[in-house]
């Protein structure tokens, strides 16, 4: 199994996101939180950037599909490990785009 694929299934792989971003973003922090990080909600153009020692990450938050001039927008930030979760009917269950980690994760209300 790729790495990059277990990196993000241990930090958001039991996560279960909001339809609404204020409270998607407000539930990721808390869940980064839990794992130890220090967080900032939507900072830099990400969603949430987490920091725990030496480890960066830098999140958005996505419905169905990836939007790429975020994804842009996000590696823009240096020095940071990417990552773009999607709720809903996404398209994808995890795939890399450069060095964009892309997940689905469960939506509060989905079946």
């Amino acid at each position: 199994m790729n790495d990059r694929l277990v990196r993000s299934l241990s930090l958001f792989g039991d996560l279960e996101l909001s339809d609404k971003i204020k409270d998607a973003r407000k539930e990721l922090s808390d869940h980064l939180k839990s794992k130890g990080y220090a967080t900032k909600i939507d900072y830099l153009g990400a969603d949430v950037l987490a920091t725990k020692g030496n480890e960066k990450l830098a999140v958005l938050i996505g419905r169905h599909s990836v939007r790429y001039k975020r994804v842009g927008q996000l590696m823009r930030i240096d020095g940071f490990e990417l990552h773009y979760l999607l709720r809903g009917d996404a398209r994808v269950d995890w795939a890399m785009r450069g060095t964009v980690n892309i997940l689905k994760v469960k939506s509060k209300g989905s079946l």
